[in-house]
């Protein structure tokens, strides 16, 4: 992950800002934001049986809610911000582990992974590849594993172009004053990867070769960024 990115975070979990900004969202998107854990429940068909881990779950935004429908759950991220969801909420079901998952040891599978609004953290195309490919070794046989919550830029300029995305803009634009910017724009790091159709589709191609199928998802559109990033669900192989 982009160190830059890392510490961010690491950073913003120590101050007071409310936890959709410490999770990279603007303020005006709180209400918005409670509506992505019930997404993330269908894609995954997340049920009383499974085990999620959840890699970059920030404070807990996502990890918390998510925790009522699975068996047990797992959380990882930057100590600073695990230390404030341990403040936030605790139970026996729910490990939490501090680190960069790249230089983690987790010798346990999972049969569903959620990794949301963390690949735009990472430095370019490769980076990508080896993080995906390193959750994937810790996917359970006919688990699943959604990559959630993708910045694509084609998508965007597609929406951007349109009447609909248009008007968008114009009201968008009403909406955010200078402070909510600023605060959103803590959390970038210039030289983070960039994705658009063509990366998605290299991504979905490298993880068939390694036997596993995958399913470009759209967000709904009272997602916080719902009209302009995508989510890929991957499935795991039936190895039994």
């Amino acid at each position: 992950m982009s160190k830059i990115s890392f510490e961010n975070y690491g950073r913003l979990s120590e101050s007071d800002q409310i936890e959709t900004v410490v999770a990279g969202r603007y303020p005006i998107q709180r209400e918005a934001e409670k509506l992505i854990p019930l997404d993330i429940v269908k894609k995954l068909s997340l049920s009383p049986e499974d085990t999620l881990m959840e890699i970059g779950c920030g404070t807990g935004n996502l990890l918390i809610p998510l925790c009522f429908f699975v068996n047990e759950a797992t959380g990882i991220d930057h100590p600073n911000a695990i230390e404030r969801l341990n403040k936030r909420f605790n139970s026996k079901d729910l490990t939490l582990i501090p680190g960069n998952f790249f230089d983690l040891k987790i010798n346990k599978q999972f049969s569903k992974i959620l990794i949301y609004s963390v690949l735009l953290c990472l430095s370019d195309e490769n980076e990508v590849i080896k993080f995906v490919q390193k959750a994937l070794d810790l996917l359970s046989p006919n688990g699943q594993m959604l990559l959630g919550d993708i910045p694509n830029k084609d998508l965007k300029r597609r929406f951007l172009s349109s009447g609909e995305g248009k008007s968008f803009q114009e009201e968008w634009a009403k909406k955010i004053n200078t402070q909510e910017k600023l605060l959103f724009d803590i959390h970038v790091d210039p030289k983070t990867v960039d994705f658009d159709d063509a990366m998605l589709q290299r991504i979905m191609d490298h993880v068939a070769k390694l036997g596993y199928e995958s399913a470009i998802m759209r967000q709904p559109q009272n997602l916080p960024f719902g009209n302009t990033r995508e989510d890929i669900l991957i499935y795991s192989p039936d190895n039994s």
